[in-house]
């Protein structure tokens, strides 16, 4: 049997002269001719030669140094039989023979020969012999379909081959057109590629393409829908040369938000506006949906996957949301001709203008938001109606420069009102990015590097690109839901919410109600009173607008006093605020429990599930099976845990779906997102990160060692006089969020007397504290804005033309505190990948959410291992504290108790698992703090569960 390493020695490629050559892969694989020798040799010598193909006999002639005449006594085969120079004139069919049989596997006995036909090209040769050679060798061993179907491959020759046999041999001369390679060449690229795919058991990325005969036009299939024909496992898989193919790349487009195909892709270049279009011919679209493009057909400058390859021989690429969408559209439909290509490698100092394009990719998006996380929408957008846009998005900027983004809805086929388009998006593109360039950052690289840490701007940029693009693939990837458990939970919910709705109306207050009044109501009274206003000498009565409900109802309160009927409005917030305000004009108050947390709520988690094995969501599979789906019968349900990388003037998160989820309370929601079948979820989190970024700033030693080794909430609560601890953590978490004397009085439970001399103690107790507010202040008042450890610069926020002083404090904690959470996790990533641990199916990070100073990813459960200890009650508060390395230099998760009561009991059992991603994290962390040169050390902590609620 030829194995992989008889494949290597195989036959490479033909002389002009038609003289066969052995190379046995110098170049890929470091055979030298002797090994080339040494493999075949017994190889060969184990064949029965009397079946030995004709270039088999020349071949082993070659490596055994025998004459024609030597091997014609030997093997009694005339000389004629022997050589096929003159016949095939160095482009046979032979070789494709040794190429795809080595790669088969399969003896060189077994391979057959076909007679060449004299009035075939030798690349019709080639075809022909391969589709026979396949369908004799019966594709012994590989899963591929049971049916056989049969195609005619072309009309000169009558023979019939399996469906399988042609889609092969149409690749094979697809990728030779394609590429214009000739026979030989084929041949050469066609060992690898063939032996991989037969290999492996898996389809070559283009046979797709060539099953629909898009880049064989002439081809005359008898099957055209090639997912009746495919194998299960492997419908679905977009093909590299046919981007365009409907069925494969909607089913990643609307897994995407866009019911859209890839048809073009367009670029400009920044510096000289020169063009480069690239989309497939006519003939090789969609017979069902191409059309003419007029003066564009034929003016491209290539296909679609010139232009992939275009994007790689580029030294930088600019794209607006490129990390957010096209990066991983791209990855999908491309994904041999992309795989291991790093979007955002960093470019070097040779390269032209790393200053301003750091890396491979540049996402306008990023750098928007990086750059002016509170950038506002030009004023005519609202004029021409077009208030809902974002700010940072290519329509906004169009509208900034005067050059507005036409309009295309009809994503369905290529048109030359596409390419309009897409000519004016690079167009606006190109002006965005030079904008930001010579403005914003600019403006940015003169204020010049943080003093403490060198770094810039640029620095900043990268962190943010790889924070972008890790996230998008978080949020493809989904975090899976507990379907059964989340229908049971909005069940209970139910009842509880009709029972505190039954409970809550005897105490709202009275409201009026009646039907509602219409404008047109007023245009018909105002109609019917004319002739008596004109009578009385009235002016004519005209229609006018009326004043809002709210205003009428308080007019009426304030002359009659409570309403006369019950209740009959709705309650949410404004009904809510009606009443406390009803009640403050008593001087009452709205009890607490009827207020709960305002805007807090989780919405539309269980609808937004989708199944990647059904496609669709879960709304959708209600609507088809009239029922929710079942954890147990009906797959992998996930809800994408989206993270706008930067959200905020702080440069924080900004979460869409999983938001603002309980982990503790009345009704922790936690407990329903749970590991994929085979995982664990591990999730880590910053320890105490606002208290150590206060203490970095504030640099007081023993305040810091206080937030390291003691009870900083029992410190807090000495200096600030306060009564309760849990008072003390509510109280410096309001301080540092900005809170003023009254928000802190109310969420203490104290008068606003008290609180001003609680503040003023606790400050007096904490000068460092006293002094770092009076220094930020200043540099806020001063400048606007506020120096981050790294290049990032953060916006103080203004009200009524002031600069908020109140929030300046926040804002540097806020800031400093999510850019170590941001740097840890692109340290994590890149440690991952390296060690790879902790990856998905594509070699990615396997992150599910990442949630202000938490990270939560999926681990195979089969890595993680477990320790259960006995341990005294006494000692629980040490051991919880404790980060525990064993004598190998392993981390090992927090600590939690699984049996006993650590109040009540004199031991308690205690469990401890470890996963190598765990510590990844956690390092990270603490890396991330000397990264960034903070002044206190910063820790993470891990843990390990079936579910979110086990790890946070």
């Amino acid at each position: 049997m030829i194995k992989s390493s008889g494949t290597v020695c195989v036959v490479r490629s033909v002389a002009e002269n038609g003289d066969l050559v052995v190379q046995a892969a110098n170049a890929t694989y470091g055979y030298t001719k002797a090994n080339a020798k040494k493999y075949l040799s017994p190889l060969l010598d184990s064949c029965d030669c009397q079946c030995l193909t004709r270039e088999t006999i020349e071949l082993k002639n070659i490596i055994s140094g025998k004459t024609l005449k030597q091997m014609q006594k030997e093997y009694g085969m005339a000389q004629g039989a022997l050589s096929f120079r003159s016949r095939c004139t160095g482009k046979t069919t032979g070789i494709a023979f040794a190429v795809v049989g080595a790669a088969l596997q399969h003896p060189a006995t077994e391979i057959p020969y076909v007679d060449h036909h004299d009035s075939l090209t030798a690349r019709e040769n080639l075809y022909r012999a391969i589709c026979m050679l396949i369908d004799k060798l019966g594709l012994k061993g590989l899963d591929v379909n049971k049916q056989k179907r049969t195609v005619i491959f072309y009309p000169f020759v009558e023979e019939k081959v399996s469906t399988d046999a042609a889609l092969f041999a149409q690749f094979a001369m697809a990728e030779a057109r394609q590429n214009k390679l000739t026979t030989a060449e084929m041949v050469d690229e066609l060992e690898t590629k063939a032996y991989k795919f037969f290999k492996d058991g898996k389809r070559i990325p283009g046979l797709l393409t060539v099953a629909q005969g898009r880049l064989l036009p002439e081809f005359n299939s008898e099957f055209s829908n090639y997912i009746a024909a495919w194998p299960a496992s492997h419908q679905g898989t977009t093909s590299g040369y046919d981007a365009h193919n409907k069925a494969n790349v909607n089913s990643w487009a609307k897994h995407m938000g866009a019911d859209k195909d890839l048809h073009v892709l367009h670029f400009r270049h920044a510096i000289t506006n020169e063009e480069r279009l690239f989309f497939d011919p006519f003939e090789l679209r969609g017979e069902d949906t191409r059309v003419h493009l007029g003066e564009w057909e034929g003016q491209q400058h290539g296909d679609l996957l010139d232009g992939i390859n275009f994007i790689k021989q580029a030294g930088a690429v600019s794209f607006h949301n490129g990390l957010g969408y096209d990066a991983l559209l791209l990855e999908k439909v491309f994904p041999e001709e992309l795989k291991g290509f790093n979007w955002l490698e960093a470019r070097g100092k040779g390269s032209y203008r790393p200053d301003i394009m750091p890396m491979r990719m540049t996402d306008t998006l990023v750098m928007s938001r990086m750059l002016n996380p509170d950038r506002r929408l030009p004023g005519p957008a609202y004029g021409m109606g077009l208030g809902h846009i974002g700010p940072h998005t290519i329509e906004a900027h169009g509208i900034r420069m005067g050059r507005y983004k036409p309009g295309h809805e009809d994503w369905s086929r290529l048109t030359d009102d596409m390419i309009h388009r897409v000519r004016e998006d690079t167009a606006i593109g190109r002006d965005y990015l030079l904008w930001m360039l010579n403005n914003e950052w600019k403006e940015h690289m003169a204020r010049g590097p943080n003093p403490r840490t060198g770094m810039t701007v640029s620095t900043a940029f990268r962190m943010e690109s790889n924070v972008a693009l890790e996230m998008s693939r978080q949020a493809e990837r989904g975090f899976r839901i507990d379907v059964t458990k989340s229908i049971e939970r909005v069940e209970e919910l139910d009842k509880e919410i009709q029972a505190t709705d039954a409970g809550f109306r005897p105490h709202m207050p009275m409201r009026l109600k009646s039907d509602p009044f219409r404008p047109t109501d007023a245009a018909q009274i105002c109609a019917e009173a004319e002739e008596d206003c004109a009578k009385l000498g009235i002016f004519p009565l005209s229609v006018t607008d009326f004043g809002g409900v709210e205003r009428k109802e308080q007019e009426y309160m304030e002359e009659h006093g409570e309403w006369p009927k019950p209740w009959s409005g709705k309650i949410n917030e404004k009904s809510l605020e009606v009443w406390k305000k009803a009640e403050e004009a008593k001087g009452g108050k709205v009890p607490e429990w009827c207020l709960g947390g305002k805007g807090r709520g989780c919405r539309g988690i269980l609808p937004a599930a989708r199944s990647k094995e059904l496609g669709i969501s879960a709304t959708q599979f209600y609507e088809i099976y009239k029922r929710w789906p079942n954890l147990d019968s009906d797959g992998e349900w996930r809800v994408p845990a989206i993270a706008i990388s930067i959200g905020t003037s702080t440069f924080r998160m900004r979460h869409r779906v999983v938001v603002n989820i309980p982990s503790r309370g009345l009704y922790p929601l936690r407990d329903l997102f749970i590991a994929s079948k085979g995982k664990k979820v591990l999730g880590c989190d910053g320890a105490g990160l606002e208290l150590r970024v206060l203490a970095h700033f504030m640099n007081d030693p023993e305040y810091t060692e206080v937030v390291l080794h003691g009870d900083i909430h029992t410190h807090n609560q000495e200096k600030a006089g306060l009564p309760l601890r849990d008072m003390a953590k509510t109280f410096i978490y309001a301080f540092l969020y900005g809170s003023g004397d009254d928000n802190l009085a109310a969420v203490c439970g104290v008068s606003v007397k008290q609180m001003k001399e609680i503040r003023a103690r606790f400050m007096a107790e904490i000068p460092q504290l006293a002094r770092l507010i009076a220094s930020v202040q200043a540099q806020g008042n001063a400048h606007g804005y506020l120096q981050a450890p790294d290049g990032h610069w953060g916006r103080i926020r203004k009200r009524d033309g002031k600069l908020l002083e109140h929030t300046m404090l926040n804002v540097l904690l806020q800031m400093t505190g999510s850019l170590c959470m941001k740097y840890s996790a692109v340290r994590a990533a890149m440690l991952m990948r390296k060690e790879g641990v902790g990856l998905d199916e594509n070699g990615h990070p396997a992150f599910l959410a990442n949630v202000h100073d938490e990270m939560q990813m999926e681990v195979n459960a089969d890595e993680v291992m477990d320790v259960t200890y006995e341990l005294p009650s006494s000692e629980w508060k040490e051991e919880e504290k404790r980060a525990y390395y064993d004598s190998e230099g392993r981390m090992w998760s927090a600590p939690h108790v699984v049996s006993g009561n650590a109040k009540t009991d004199p031991t308690i059992m205690v469990h401890r698992s470890y996963h190598r991603c765990g510590q990844i994290i956690a390092e990270a962390m603490t890396w991330a703090g000397e990264y960034l040169k903070m002044r206190i050390r910063m820790d993470g902590e891990y843990k390990i569960g079936d579910s979110w609620a086990d790890t946070h």
